[in-house]
């Protein structure tokens, strides 16, 4: 004689039995990862000097940081539904595992431990303030000697006389001599690279040491160069943002984020940004299904086990009048829960 089960939501009943398991129904949760480009422009040290020393127009002369979206990609994961446990009774287990395990590794109901571990935030937007940019800002030393004349009184064959004497100390070089410096410095390399060019030393540099030759005084000529016309750095941060749709028919719009140029990525709440807006729809394909009328919660039904088919989404990230991403998903919460009978063993 064929063996009976009964299946009843957990919402129904007051306490498990022995004999007893719990499985649950899919839920989809959507999954917006947004990579942004941070791009910070830092003047140089001696940016005031390059138009008079370098004849170098247009450099800036304040820090800016603009922020840009790069990408986003809208992908999904399934989760269980906290509405949707159900717990499976039988003095005579197992049940038909075929069709229980079936099921399950369709998606179409999941295990009480299937849970999914999710980083939601990649990166540190405000990014490191501290870090200092320019070290290497001449080969000469920062202190000079100041001579200084200065006299004193001597009492000499009943007169008093005044005799010089020089005094000597170290002092911090101004930032215009910082500046000629460098400069000097920026015009030794790039003629030792033309001499090289030009083949003037006596010996040369041949193969791999010419082509190292060549990029150490390159890489030297960029650094003092950027003591003047500054330095654009661009880093690369990603935050996902995690949303479950609600189990409903109309379209859904929400801010998922806000964003600003000069800010990027914000809350949903910042007014000081531009509101990144989630669209969601249900296409309805499993319209039909839902005429089934049949009971998934209540009292407990025999060799029945329920399932979930999910319904497509569609979905769209708006900013502004630009659409960011469009994507077509599975969503098991524009679905139905339909069942399926099984003969026990």
């Amino acid at each position: 004689m064929p063996s009976k089960f009964y299946v009843t939501n957990v919402q129904d009943i007051t306490q498990f039995e022995e004999s007893s398991f719990v499985y649950g129904l899919p839920r989809t949760v959507l999954q917006v990862k947004v990579t942004v480009i941070k791009t910070k422009t830092i003047p140089g040290p001696y940016h005031m000097y390059a138009k008079e020393y370098l004849g170098i127009d247009g450099v800036p002369h304040q820090p800016s940081v603009k922020w840009e979206i790069d990408n986003v990609d809208i992908t999904s994961r399934v989760e269980i539904d906290p509405g949707y446990f159900y717990s499976v009774r039988s003095n005579e287990l197992p049940i038909h595992e075929n069709s229980f395990f079936r099921l399950k590794n369709e998606g179409l109901i999941l295990d009480a431990g299937s849970y999914e571990k999710t980083v939601d935030y990649e990166g540190d937007m405000a990014g490191d303030k501290d870090r200092i940019y320019f070290t290497d800002l001449s080969l000469k030393k920062p202190l000079k000697i100041d001579t200084d004349t200065l006299f004193r009184e001597l009492f000499r064959d009943s007169t008093f006389v005044r005799v010089p004497h020089l005094k000597k100390e170290l002092v911090a070089k101004t930032h215009e001599e910082k500046a000629r410096e460098a400069v000097q410095t920026l015009i030794k390399i790039r003629k030792r690279r033309f001499h090289m060019f030009a083949a003037r030393y006596d010996f040369m540099p041949e193969g791999e040491a010419a082509r190292v030759s060549v990029e150490v005084l390159n890489a030297l000529e960029e650094n003092y160069l950027s003591l003047f016309i500054g330095k654009t750095i661009t880093e690369e941060y990603e935050k996902t943002y995690l949303y479950t749709p609600e189990a409903s028919k109309d379209m859904s719009r929400l801010i998922l984020f806000r964003f600003d140029d000069n800010a990027g990525l914000l809350g949903a709440n910042d007014i000081k940004g531009k509101p990144a807006v989630l669209e969601i729809s249900d296409k309805g394909h499993t319209q039909n299904l839902e005429n089934l009328n049949y009971p998934y919660s209540g009292s407990p039904v025999q060799n029945t086990l329920f399932y979930r088919i999910p319904d497509k989404g569609y979905l769209k990230l708006i900013l502004g009048s630009r659409v960011l991403a469009e994507a077509a998903l599975p969503v098991y919460q524009y679905g139905v829960v339909v069942p399926m009978t099984v003969q026990g063993k």
